[in-house]
């Protein structure tokens, strides 16, 4: 696996998976049919590598194809994964990797829905399932870098949300809101707690004088929008004055421009240019773990130590430690 931007030892990976995981990722096993765990799993949200944390699979992507295991019909990008000739059974089949670690993912079959006609099948255990959520309180900087410094979320984008135009643009919004895309783990962090923080990063108290700027919850399902309606009411109940925020249906997010994504980052010149050196990783801007934290810290949501652990945790495994060092040694 000289080709992968990971190329450890699997020792290395014995420590950071289960047995489980460890056995599929790296052995090249298989989750037993039907018993695991995203195999009728359908809410919305996105699937990133169990052990790189590259974004993999979305959840609009997925379908049930009766083979016992997660079925997806499409890759969220054209190279998150790559394929190679497996000969372990009688008959030759395609063995998809991820591109970042080349860890074993599944197989592609071409028996799958059109218009691409493939089925992907995954182990579950090869994948970690991170549910979006879409906050809008206001200009959407100070909230990006927010929500990127809590514990158990992932990724951060800013982007435009609730309007009918299409493809908005910051100086063509037509009736859209600047609005954050949150992908957390829900093992993590929950929904509810995600609206504990939107209330109290800005005020939903006053009237927002532009739809632009206007406070809403975008719900994704049911589940999300019950929820959010219970936090609203609550809230209605403890305060003698109106509450503006609304809550609407998630349809589609539109990701902002490149300037707008990770702003506070962009503002620390020094601290962007060593993050730079990591751009080998192949993250997408959009799902980009290092670049949600470090514009967390770079706004003051994160704390060097933190930072550091954070960095650590979650690149220990695809960069060399002294790069690690070099960029904290920076901070």
């Amino acid at each position: 696996m000289t080709d992968f931007i990971i190329n450890k030892q699997p020792s290395f990976w014995e420590e950071k998976l289960t047995n489980q995981e460890f056995n599929v990722l790296v052995k090249r096993g298989t989750d037993p049919a039907f018993h695991n765990k995203y195999d009728s799993h359908y809410e919305q949200g996105i699937y990133v590598c169990r052990a790189c944390g590259q974004v993999l699979f979305s959840s609009e992507d997925k379908y049930k194809s009766g083979s016992g295991w997660p079925s997806f019909s499409n890759t969220i990008k054209p190279k998150a994964a790559v394929t190679r000739s497996d000969r372990k059974l009688a008959v030759e089949r395609k063995e998809i990797l991820c591109s970042r670690c080349g860890g074993h993912l599944g197989h592609v079959f071409e028996d799958g829905p059109q218009p691409t006609g493939l089925r992907y099948c995954i182990n579950s255990s090869s994948m970690k399932f991170l549910k979006n959520a879409y906050l809008a309180s206001g200009c959407f900087w100070g909230p990006d870098a927010y929500f990127g410094g809590l514990e158990g979320v992932y990724f951060t984008a800013s982007g435009y949300m609730g309007g009918e135009l299409e493809d908005p643009s910051y100086h063509n919004l037509g009736h859209h809101t600047e609005t954050v895309r949150i992908s957390y783990d829900p093992e993590i962090i929950s929904f509810s707690e995600l609206l504990k923080h939107f209330w109290e990063i800005h005020n939903p108290l006053s009237p927002a004088y532009s739809t632009q700027y206007k406070s809403l919850i975008f719900y994704t399902d049911q589940t999300q929008k019950d929820k959010a309606r219970d936090f609203i009411s609550k809230k209605k109940k403890h305060t003698d004055n109106e509450v503006f925020t609304e809550i609407k249906k998630g349809e589609i997010f539109y990701p902002a421009e490149d300037y707008h994504q990770h702003y506070q980052l962009r503002q620390n010149k020094n601290l962007n240019q060593y993050i730079k050196e990591l751009t080998n990783l192949g993250e997408d801007k959009n799902y980009s773990r290092i670049l949600t934290k470090m514009n967390a810290y770079s706004s003051g949501n994160l704390n060097q130590n933190l930072i550091l652990q954070e960095l650590k945790i979650s690149y220990l495994n695809l960069i060399d430690e002294q790069l690690i060092d070099s960029i904290t040694s920076n901070l």
